[in-house]
């Protein structure tokens, strides 16, 4: 990746929230990020075929627009439940979302989104108890001033 690149991937971090994650090893951390970026793209590109998926030009093109995704860098979060946050962003609904937890047992998570393309529903799958960070976001996050899981709350309209 050119220097150039790993800058302007600077810069999104930073107007994102997550600079901090550069405060130390800088340039590894970069090409680290950068990795995990195209390694999103393969998923994206898998799961959407024919659609050609650029998710890291993505993200610097439209910074603000996909912010929560670019957040979602910040934690070991998996590729899996990346691509679904990159799905809602662009705008997919969610369908339904499970979640399992067994004591040092095993972790579950499954969330069905609508694929406004084709019409037919999408899984993401995880057994990393990590990705259950993603639920916080989910309930709490809004969408042109709505809830993204709607009926969430009771008393929204």
């Amino acid at each position: 990746m050119r220097e150039q690149d790993l800058n302007a991937l600077a810069g999104i971090l930073e107007l994102s929230g997550v600079g901090w994650l550069l405060d130390e090893d800088r340039e590894t951390r970069l090409r680290q990020l950068a990795s995990e970026m195209t390694d999103l793209s393969a998923e994206l590109n898998q799961r959407l075929a024919p659609t050609n998926v650029d998710a890291l030009g993505e993200m610097l093109r439209e910074p603000a627009a996909l912010k929560a995704l670019i957040q979602m860098f910040a934690s070991p979060t998996s590729r899996t439940m990346r691509a679904m946050v990159y799905c809602v962003l662009r705008g997919m609904d969610i369908m339904a979302i499970d979640f399992s937890y067994r004591l040092k047992q095993t972790a579950s998570l499954t969330v069905s989104l609508r694929n406004d393309i084709t019409g037919g529903d999408m899984e993401f799958r995880s057994d990393l108890v990590w990705d259950a960070e993603i639920l916080r976001h989910l309930g709490i996050m809004t969408m042109g001033k709505k809830p993204i899981l709607h009926g969430f709350y009771a008393f929204a309209s």
